[in-house]
């Protein structure tokens, strides 16, 4: 019997430390307590500082983590950006820029010019003249033009060509020399071998190919300032890449 009261003494006693203790917590501006059947521990919420602590950590390492990941990426492939950079080198034809200045500077702002489908579009693009045919491959009549004017690549009369140039109205033809004395190591591939195939100026001996035609190439021919070439066509300007010929707008027959 003195056992049982010295232990219901013992918890009253307890339960009275633990219920001043729960009056010190509450006095604490911050206080809030757990329930009793999930812990018998209280605790307190940070104070604003705390807080304000926190968020500045976790400011600090949403900044820095992405700053540590970057450095490391361009330390580690900057160099080689720097080299891949240094091998590229603008590309540079000085003869095709002579050859656009003097467009600009020397030509009328109402010629027409013609030659090969890329090279007018450079000059449609750089002096923004008026061209007769465009590298745009999915219209007929521009295929068909297109493959009229690279005529001038073929072994036709210059009557044949002078036609072909004036039916288009143009004023000046462009020929180039890589095109003209394009010499591939594999033959029928080339500009001129496909010219003389579609014209039917080929003819097959042996499993070999031969280009025959009464006519000389006009792009070299053009070159001898010779009759009848000289009666419809006139040189304006040249130089190792490009030939520009003016087309006679009257025909006079030199001999």
């Amino acid at each position: 019997m003195a056992e049982l009261i010295e232990l219901l003494e013992t918890q009253r006693a307890a339960s009275h430390s633990g219920r001043e203790e729960l009056s010190l917590c509450q006095t604490q501006p911050e206080y809030i307590p757990r329930p009793r059947h999930r812990t018998t521990r209280s605790f307190y919420r940070c104070p604003r500082s705390c807080r304000c602590t926190n968020r500045l950590e976790a400011l600090i390492l949403s900044t820095a983590v992405p700053t540590i990941i970057e450095f490391s990426l361009w330390r580690e492939y900057f160099p080689q950006v720097v080299t891949v950079l240094a091998e590229m080198q603008e590309v540079y034809n000085s003869d095709t820029v002579e050859l656009i200045n003097w467009i600009k500077r020397q030509v009328p702002v109402a010629a027409v010019f013609a030659g090969s489908p890329q090279l007018i579009s450079l000059v449609k693009l750089c002096s923004g003249l008026t061209v007769a045919n465009l590298p745009l491959y999915n219209d007929i009549d521009l295929l068909k033009r297109n493959e009229n004017i690279y005529q001038i690549y073929a072994m036709r009369s210059a009557e044949d060509v002078y036609k072909i140039l004036t039916s288009y109205k143009v004023d000046y033809v462009i020929i180039e020399e890589a095109v003209c004395s394009e010499m591939g190591t594999a033959r029928g591939c080339r500009v001129k071998d496909l010219l003389d195939f579609a014209n039917g100026h080929v003819v097959f001996d042996e499993g070999e190919s031969h280009s025959f035609s009464r006519y000389g190439r006009f792009c070299h021919e053009i070159k001898s300032n010779y009759s009848p070439y000289v009666n419809y066509f006139t040189r304006v300007f040249w130089n190792f890449s490009y030939h520009v010929y003016k087309v006679s707008s009257i025909i006079s027959f030199q001999y």
